[in-house]
């Protein structure tokens, strides 16, 4: 009994839902940062309340979940943040 005790315990941090801030990350090829982004160097920097951006695939795609943001970036639509 104990030791499930300690299981549960151990385990329950993994199950709550970490919300992180969107992270800097590279300029993309036309070298324009997407909305919400301010330019800095070569990165582009996310403002406060941006949203989760990334860059489109080699064939100019977005991954399942996400929809084109300009000819470079791809945001987590709106369906796709209520999951974990």
């Amino acid at each position: 009994m104990r030791a499930t005790i300690v299981i549960v315990a151990l385990l329950m941090p993994l199950s709550i839902p970490v919300r992180a801030d969107p992270l800097p990350m590279p300029k993309g090829p036309s070298g324009v940062c997407p909305y919400g982004y301010v330019s800095d160097g070569s990165f582009c920097i996310p403002s406060q309340g941006a949203q989760e951006v990334v860059p489109k695939s080699y064939f100019g795609t977005c991954p399942y979940g996400w929809i084109s943001s300009g000819s470079s970036f791809c945001v987590r639509s709106a369906n796709s943040r209520s999951r974990p």
